[in-house]
């Protein structure tokens, strides 16, 4: 379950991110700002899940 629920949080934050690319930058420009919060989102996603785990 608690796979499920980060898995929810980053689709949600990849469909935020995406439709504001696509409003505000070129698509030059959005792959590689759409990477680096993708990252930042996993990894924030996965200590969460991880520090959910050890509690």
């Amino acid at each position: 379950m608690d796979r499920l629920v980060v898995l929810g949080w980053v689709v949600e934050n990849l469909r935020a991110l995406s439709n504001y690319f696509n409003d505000k930058w070129e698509l030059q420009k959005a792959p590689g700002l759409l990477y680096c919060c993708l990252r930042a989102g996993l990894r924030t996603g996965m200590e969460r899940y991880v520090l959910h785990r050890q509690g």
